[in-house]
């Protein structure tokens, strides 16, 4: 969101990019199914609606499914697809399932019904107390946990690698098997017949069964199965020392490691090209090999990889995404509908320009990206009767991606007031916020889901949590500034509140001669060098508005004066002289006293003064010998 602050008084044109209000959170498919979780928890599905796998779902579009045993309030964290069999993970660890459980996969503790209409509460079986299951991993008739302990626990059709070959109805541990003391399991893939386990160690462990040279190790051929119902550690084959995995996938009776190079590398079956290696004469491989660089430009690393039982997708860090397998449906995504046995490019034609693919989903015959806008875009299902596993409300499949599940926004409301003059037209939309008070404020996007051209029925709410921060202007909080000394060190600040950065300045009157105002920090400072008193107004200053103050600072001079010293004259005699002109006097021993101006009554009057003034200094003085002499 772009600001993510603005003015109390609203105003602010705000950009909200679609990944942000996008309402689809998880997007994951299997078999001939596919589903999405929205950001509010809804749980959607389309495809083939054979055993109930889509719970009440769409057909060509998606839609909320009949939740079951899943509590309203559940925030779902995960969710898997695996043959006509859905799942979903609760962030406190809950497992639903519903769809076919011939095999004992949805989990209930029975291979009864065979067929589970709604979501029932999966067993927790032998995960420990206090462990939580936070990854679900989902193949043709089993289902794999990751758990927060690091271990891996699984159920279904065998092997479920706790150490035998047997039908499990609940989940079941991991044996230690080849796994070294102290390793942990990162990531889980599951296939056809066969499991694989990142471990924290980097290296890759398979479990299962060894068909076609599944398990990696070296062995395993097409004409007889070997079960590994415990992990064992697949061989180094063509993976260069030093190299560790990041990443696994796993398809039917093969599996892919993303290495640390950035390579990708693959084991087992090679039916429909499914290797990757370019060459289909080699029927399968029991460890490690290269995958071809096909279209994939050089230099380019793998980031993620996908897969089915029918073709493969991989994700690279120049932004497109390449794929290779069966083609026949257009799952490849590079329109055409052939079949190839090195990766090929996806054809971008249709995804609008800029956006990227940033995770992938897969089933049998149709493929699924998310797109760095937000959006789910599909391809495939051209063969007969297999459109609607596109989610786009289309009867027609499609040889490359495009936009499958969109969204419109209806309103914008900041803390529950609407934004006004929201304009969704576009990527990203913006809108105008209200007035609100200070402090930061949840946005909630309402949008509605598109299939194709068709709104649908579900309308969900993507909320950003204090996603906007309401921002007063600056206050003054300082309301008088002391008055000064003359040749004094002055110092004081003028305070400001409200968000930064807040300049402040002098705009009206004048700073005493020798003060200056830090703009920065409000701090009034120097040496006044002129008495007087100082009037003058400061403003602050943010993004959001201004304030001012009026001060008035007093400078005193208190410095003492210095008074000269009277110079007296000394005369023999004494005179005076009246006249229109003025007069003078003298007298032998006394101050000389001259008046200059006035008439001649007043000149009289004054020698007078002058006479009077004599004769009592005269007598002032006897007195104080006399004093001096007691």
């Amino acid at each position: 969101m772009t600001p993510d602050e603005g003015p109390i008084e609203g105003g602010t044109t705000v950009l909200i990019d679609c990944v942000d209000l996008s309402s689809i959170g998880i997007v994951t498919a299997g078999g001939m199914n596919a589903m999405i979780v929205t950001k509010d928890d809804q749980i959607l599905t389309w495809g083939d609606w054979q055993w109930s796998a889509l719970s009440g779902g769409g057909y060509s579009t998606p839609s909320a499914i009949s939740r079951g045993a899943i509590p309203q309030d559940a925030d779902i964290v995960d969710g898997a697809y695996g043959q006509s069999t859905g799942y979903v993970l609760t962030a406190d660890g809950d497992i639903y399932g519903w769809g076919l459980n011939s095999s004992g996969q949805v989990g209930n503790g029975s291979f009864n019904p065979q067929e589970i209409i709604s979501p029932v509460k999966v067993n927790r079986g032998a995960i420990p107390a206090g462990v939580k299951p936070i990854d679900l991993i989902a193949a043709s008739g089993r289902i794999a946990v990751l758990a927060d302990n690091g271990w891996v626990y699984s159920w279904g059709e065998p092997s479920n690698g706790e150490g035998t070959n047997n039908w499990i109805t609940e989940p079941v541990a991991l044996a230690q098997g080849q796994i070294p003391a102290g390793v942990t399991i990162t990531q889980v893939a599951n296939g056809n017949g066969n499991a694989y386990g990142l471990g924290s160690d980097g290296w890759i462990y398979a479990w299962g069964a060894n068909f076609l040279g599944a398990a990696g190790d070296g062995t395993g051929n097409g004409s007889s199965v070997t079960v590994r119902t415990s992990p064992v550690r697949i061989n180094q084959g063509a993976v260069p020392a030093g190299v560790t995995f990041t990443q696994i996938a796993a398809g039917s009776y093969n599996a892919y490691g993303v290495g640390t190079d950035g390579h990708l590398y693959s084991w087992g079956n090679n039916g429909n090209g499914m290797l990757g290696i370019g060459d289909t004469t080699v029927p399968f491989v029991t460890e490690p090999v290269l995958v071809a660089q096909g279209e994939i430009p050089a230099g380019v690393k793998v980031t993620q990889v996908a897969s089915s039982e029918l073709h493969t997708m991989l994700l690279a860090d120049d932004g497109n995404t390449y794929s290779w397998g069966l083609g026949t449906s257009g799952q490849l995504g590079n329109n055409t509908t052939v079949t190839t046995s090195a990766p090929v490019r996806v054809d971008m034609t249709d995804v609008p320009s800029g956006v990227t693919f940033t995770d992938l989903a897969i089933n049998y015959r149709a493929s699924y990206a998310m797109g760095s806008d937000g959006r789910l875009y599909t391809w495939g299902g051209m063969g007969a009767n297999e459109a609607h596993l596109l989610g786009s409300d289309s009867a027609q499949g499609r040889a490359r991606p495009a936009l499958a599940v969109s969204f419109g926004v209806t309103e914008v409301t900041f803390d529950g007031i609407p934004g006004t003059n929201l304009d969704a037209s576009g990527c990203p939309i913006s809108v105008v916020t209200p007035p609100h008070v200070h402090g930061p404020v949840d946005v909630v996007i309402t949008t509605t889901l598109i299939a194709g051209t068709t709104p649908t029925n579900s309308h969900s709410q993507a909320t950003i949590s204090g996603g906007f921060t309401y921002v007063e202007p600056p206050v003054i909080t300082t309301p008088t500034l002391p008055d000064g000394l003359v040749d004094q060190g002055y110092t004081a600040t003028v305070a400001t509140t409200g968000a930064g950065p807040i300049a402040l300045a002098i705009t009206a009157g004048a700073l005493p001669p020798g003060l200056t105002l830090d703009p920065n920090t409000g701090l009034v400072s120097g040496t006044p060098t002129t008495a007087g008193s100082y009037t003058f107004t400061v403003t602050a200053t943010n993004q959001y508005g201004t304030d001012t103050q009026e001060y008035t600072i007093v400078i005193r001079d208190t410095r003492t004066p210095v008074t000269p010293t009277p110079t007296p004259t000394t005369t023999s005699g004494a005179s005076t002289t009246g006249g229109t002109s003025g007069g003078t006097g003298t007298g032998t021993g006394g101050a000389t006293l001259a008046i200059t101006g006035g008439t001649a009554a007043f000149a009289g009057i004054a020698g007078l003064i002058g006479a009077l003034l004599t004769i009592g200094g005269s007598i002032y003085l006897v007195i104080a010998r006399k004093r001096a002499r007691a």
